[in-house]
């Protein structure tokens, strides 16, 4: 595994696998962070701290950052491990190269650009579109031979996502379970 900040290349499991036990760690400080302002704070106060103030851990930069930042990233981090895995498990003499975070270009793609992916997480799939302009996105992509769009949502809206699979039957979609993230599973 490579890292330059946001971009990240991975060729293994273990590689993703690492990066993940990273992600989690910076979980571990924000959830230190958020503990001892709950027992230090009001309750405005906490979550102000927690809207306004660098209560969160940026893991690719090693650095304190927005706990709301913090949310967003994260799980969209996750996802991108969970689907680069995915993608190794089905390609594994290809290496991935994972740009997270505002890193331009696809969200994931093959070193030798056959394959690409976008990669989200939201409280909907339909939320502002994004699963749509996500598979739009990937589908235009007129050099990628697979074209994949993983996303984690803790809502199911099946009919939605089986329209979406018929109006786009050259993009492979997939919601990645996070059952172990949560006591209450998808």
């Amino acid at each position: 595994m490579t890292n330059s900040n946001k971009v990240q290349t991975i060729s293994n499991i273990a590689d993703a696998l690492t990066l993940k036990a990273l992600i989690l760690k910076s979980a571990e400080i924000a959830k230190s962070n958020i503990l001892s302002l709950t027992s230090n704070s009001s309750a405005i106060n906490l979550l102000y701290e927690l809207k306004f103030k660098e209560t969160g851990f940026e893991p690719l930069e090693s650095k304190p950052i927005n706990i709301i930042e913090q949310l967003n990233q994260l799980f969209t981090y996750l996802v991108s491990i969970e689907a680069v895995i995915h993608l190794i498990k089905i390609y594994p003499d290809k290496t991935f190269i994972l740009n997270l975070g505002t890193a331009s270009g696809s969200d994931i793609e093959s070193s030798d650009s056959t394959i690409i992916a976008e990669v989200f997480s939201a409280t909907s799939p339909k939320s502002n579109s994004k699963l749509e302009k996500d598979i739009n996105k990937v589908s235009s992509n007129s050099s990628a031979i697979q074209k994949y769009v993983f996303y984690y949502s803790h809502m199911d809206i099946p009919k939605y996502v089986e329209n979406l699979k018929t109006k786009y039957p050259d993009v492979q979609i997939y919601k990645v379970p996070f059952d172990e993230y949560s006591n209450n599973p998808a």
